[in-house]
């Protein structure tokens, strides 16, 4: 079974983003695929901070330290 993804990354759950969205999701199950709608700003997620932490020599696994 496919899987899809659709990602709505317009603060309005309910606007012309969101619809779009939700019409190709459609669509998708119609066609025999699993969807899954995802709200971006539902999310607690914060970009890169630029405190180079991943660069150091103390990280070995060049990872990001902080937990979002």
């Amino acid at each position: 079974m496919k899987k899809v993804l659709g990602i709505n990354a317009s603060p309005r759950k309910n606007w012309n983003t969101a619809q779009a969205v939700k019409k190709a999701l459609e669509g998708a199950s119609q066609a025999g695929a699993q969807t899954r709608l995802v709200h971006l700003y539902d999310l607690k997620f914060t970009g890169c901070l630029s405190c180079f932490a991943c660069k150091r020599h103390e990280n070995p696994a060049d990872i990001c330290i902080l937990q979002d």
